[in-house]
């Protein structure tokens, strides 16, 4: 899959399964985990749920200065004292002059991620660029009709596969895409970068200062 030139409006890193960072006109950590000594303050954290690979709150905190803004469903929220924002899904906000709208993230066939859990995923605008985080989901009705520039999407069995996840990229009209899940050099990405090269969306890689360890 090609690598896009243009995406210096944003640089990212991945940490864990699932968790991002944003660096923008805000950075921006969406489920942050594993985090190394010394990264980045937060401006604003989102929470995705409360699963345990996704939701540290010992790494929110690493992140978190007085000013950050936690941002997500509210039984996460609630667990911390400062900024707290609770978001179910179709709302939207704009938090720190960024426009943030929640998206339901759910699996309908597994029993791990149900609609009534309210998992989130986010549909993020900085600097006039829609970037989506899909969260835990697979590709659900209330994803259909929303479009973005660039996303996330999580590439495992039991959520999108390589095809569906590529489907739902193209139908967002998405021009870079970034996989969370799947890992560096596995099928599922493999598969992923084969189909998405056919539809002409290109990779959306960190920069090399940022790449994963």
């Amino acid at each position: 899959m090609p690598e896009n030139k243009n995406a210096s409006f944003c640089r990212w890193r991945r940490f864990g399964k699932a968790g991002v960072r944003l660096d923008a006109e805000k950075i921006l950590y969406i489920d942050p985990i594993v985090i190394e000594p010394g990264a980045p303050k937060a401006d604003i954290v989102l929470l995705t749920h409360g699963h345990a690979e996704h939701f540290s709150p010992d790494d929110v905190a690493k992140v978190s200065s007085a000013q950050t803004v936690v941002a997500g469903p509210a039984a996460c929220v609630g667990l911390f004292r400062l900024n707290q924002l609770p978001f179910e899904a179709g709302e939207s906000k704009t938090v720190l002059g960024v426009s943030v709208m929640a998206t339901p993230a759910y699996c309908p066939d597994d029993a791990r991620h149900p609609k009534e859990a309210g998992g989130l995923g986010y549909l993020i605008e900085m600097g006039g660029v829609r970037i989506f985080c899909a969260g835990d989901t697979a590709v659900v009705p209330e994803l259909r009709g929303l479009k973005a520039d660039a996303g996330f999407l999580p590439v495992a069995e039991d959520l999108m596969s390589a095809r569906t996840a590529v489907a739902l990229a193209r139908d967002m009209g998405l021009r870079m895409a970034a996989l969370t899940h799947a890992e560096p050099g596995s099928a599922l990405e493999k598969d992923f970068i084969e189909l998405a090269q056919r539809e002409g969306i290109a990779a959306w890689l960190p920069e090399p200062a940022f790449a994963a360890a």
